[in-house]
């Protein structure tokens, strides 16, 4: 009986020690390392422009629903830079992002998205984006609530319009 124990001891052991070495180094892939996966963007509004980089994600299938356009995910960090590049009546930090009147003359879009934790709609503005020196049409949604990164990157790009 004893032997039993320890043996399903040993194998617990060791599965929690493969997977910590499994944890480590995934967890380290996917941070903000150099590699296919991070994108130069530059986002384009008149003569005001802004640099980033974005994250190749192939899980971001987002689409604006009207003109089918794809659809960048800003975390709330860059959402308050692109909002103050777009809205001469937006302040610097972002804080009146609820307010419709800093919204106005800008390319508005309403994304529905869902995740696995819940639904909500993001606004987001049209506009054009160069990345890694091509330019696209996308809309970008502005997250102002997502106060992480995504994988060390700013935004996710969805790698289907690449």
């Amino acid at each position: 009986m004893g032997s039993r124990r320890h043996l399903t001891l040993a194998l617990l052991l060791l599965a929690a020690l493969v997977g910590g070495i499994l944890c480590l180094f995934f967890g380290n892939v996917s941070h903000a390392s150099p590699g296919r996966h991070a994108l130069n963007v530059t986002l384009l509004w008149g003569q005001r422009s802004l640099r980033f980089q974005g994250y190749a994600d192939t899980g971001n299938l987002l689409r604006d629903p009207i003109e089918n356009t794809p659809v960048i995910l800003a975390n709330a960090s860059l959402s308050r830079r692109i909002f103050s590049l777009c809205s001469d009546k937006a302040p610097p930090d972002g804080s009146h992002a609820d307010d419709p009147a800093c919204y106005e003359g800008l390319p508005l879009r309403l994304i529905p998205c869902r995740t696995v934790t819940g639904s909500t709609v993001l606004p987001a503005l049209k506009l054009t984006a160069e990345i890694e020196n091509e330019p696209y049409t996308v809309c970008v949604a502005l997250n102002f609530k997502r106060q992480s990164d995504y994988c060390g990157f700013d935004a996710l790009i969805p790698i289907g319009i690449l």
